[in-house]
């Protein structure tokens, strides 16, 4: 005979199937994705942080429910279906970012010392030829 605490667990893990079987199906998850093995995925690991909390004592200290936003977005990443992007997706770390605006920079001053041009007196031009018209 099974526990009223088994039957709302079993209820939970069918409601979670049919979601995933549902997202699948509209196209919001890969269609690879294997439903059983990412319900087990889930429940296996919030399973686990509840015990963890439980025996560490954590649970007065730090709501597990702090941890399922992340947890849950962790898992929507790597299931979600990947729209094709238009134009150019350019991934850079700091490093490389602040190497590209160095070199822009340096390109820049480049051009203008190349046509005689500084940044200040481009926009002191500007401010003289506003006050000609």
């Amino acid at each position: 005979r099974q526990t009223k605490a088994h039957a709302t667990i079993r209820r939970a893990a069918h409601i979670l199937l049919n979601c995933i079987r549902d997202g699948i199906a509209d196209g919001t998850f890969r269609k690879n994705v294997n439903p059983y093995l990412l319900r087990a995925m889930f429940l296996g690991t919030i399973e686990h942080m509840f015990i963890q909390w439980h025996l560490k004592g954590l649970a007065k200290k730090e709501p597990v429910m702090d941890f399922l936003d992340p947890l849950i977005e962790a898992m929507m990443d790597g299931i979600r279906a990947k729209t094709q992007e238009s134009g150019l997706v350019l991934r850079l770390n700091i490093d490389d970012a602040k190497l590209l605006n160095q070199m822009i920079q340096s390109q820049e001053e480049m051009e203008n010392r190349e046509y005689g041009v500084s940044r200040k007196s481009t926009k002191k031009d500007k401010h003289l030829s506003k006050k000609k018209e």
